[in-house]
């Protein structure tokens, strides 16, 4: 080969392995986080950073997992929402972590050396949390879900003291939901016939919230990614960044979809076991009528698949990401007599 040629192609290289890789300098990963904002994160929260590596990243957030000089580890949001979602979020972080309650159930944010939780760095919003060392598990057993259901039980009746603070806006309200759902029609995603129905499914969800007056902070994402297992046998709950306030029969809705949705099965007997850990009517004084949870289901189905549809890059992609989700409701649909009578029994 050319000496000429051996030259570019180490340059070419050279470039792919810097890019590929952070760059060591000054003791420290530096790649992944522009100079102004490593630079800020450091002189806000007092420490040298040492290695980056970066968790997780969407449309609204970027996760980043920082090791300090010091050996210590914590994780860094950065954040691309409005202000006020997330000074909602990290102030009802805080009231759970200052209860003894919730100590070891949700993450706490950390204050920075003038005690400060949000900082705004242009149109980045910086938060940074405690990191927990743990694993992920895609299948709970009964002793775990039970211990999930409890701890959400004791966070709803907690967090009625401060609901008046937070909005209620993060419920899509019918008119956005019809609105996707009419893509989906015009995209022959859906029939007509399966587009009435699922229409019909967003009035009765939201006729049924107006039924029950007892509201409480909804996490509306309890799903085994955002659970992590520690090695003292203690489960935490992260990611409240899509938390809103509604009725809790919505985040038994989300157990539903979550803990007994599985290959193509529905779980019954889990979400049983699940409804009598929770015990709704002692916790609010109100009953569940089961046609409107079975309506809380199906609209959380649907919800979840609009996110899908609006982060998905290639919309092509969407008929295969979204089949199983509309499988579920299918299938619901089709055991709802069955359904209705075994939890009404129950």
């Amino acid at each position: 080969m050319p000496r000429y040629i051996k030259f570019v192609l180490l340059q070419f290289l050279c470039i792919i392995s810097l890019e590929a890789h952070s760059v060591e300098c000054c003791g420290g990963t530096r790649s992944l986080l522009d100079f102004k904002l490593r630079k800020f994160v450091e002189e806000h929260y007092n420490f040298n950073i040492k290695e980056i590596s970066k968790f997780d990243y969407g449309l609204e957030n970027e996760v980043y997992k920082i090791e300090d000089t010091d050996g210590k580890i914590y994780v860094l949001r950065i954040s691309y929402k409005k202000r006020s979602k997330v000074e909602q979020e990290i102030f009802l972080l805080q009231r759970l972590c200052n209860e003894r309650l919730f100590v070891n159930f949700v993450p706490c944010v950390i204050a920075d050396s003038e005690n400060k939780y949000i900082h705004i760095l242009g149109s980045q919003i910086v938060v940074l949390f405690e990191y927990i060392e743990g694993i992920q598990k895609e299948c709970l057993d009964d002793t775990e879900v039970k211990y999930v259901v409890s701890n959400l039980a004791k966070l709803h009746e907690y967090s009625i003291k401060f609901i008046d603070y937070f909005d209620k806006r993060d419920i899509e309200t019918s008119e956005e939901m019809k609105t996707f759902l009419q893509k989906l029609l015009e995209k022959k995603l859906i029939n007509q016939n399966f587009f009435n129905f699922l229409c019909n499914s967003v009035d009765n969800f939201h006729l049924s919230l107006k039924k029950y007056k007892f509201l409480s902070v909804v996490h509306r994402d309890v799903h085994w990614k955002n659970l992590i297992f520690t090695q003292d046998n203690k489960i935490v709950l992260i990611d409240f960044d899509d938390f809103c306030i509604s009725s809790p029969i919505l985040e038994l809705a989300v157990l539903f979809r979550t803990m007994c949705l599985r290959n193509g099965n529905i779980d019954v007997e889990r979400f049983i076991k699940i409804l009598k850990e929770y015990n709704f009517y002692k916790l609010t004084g109100e009953f569940i009528n089961t046609e409107d949870l079975l309506n809380m289901v199906i609209y959380d189905l649907l919800r979840v698949a609009k996110s899908k549809f609006e982060n998905v890059e290639n919309k092509k992609k969407f008929k295969n990401i979204i089949n199983q989700d509309f499988d579920y409701i299918k299938l619901i649909d089709i055991h709802r007599k069955e359904l209705l009578y075994l939890l009404k029994v129950h």
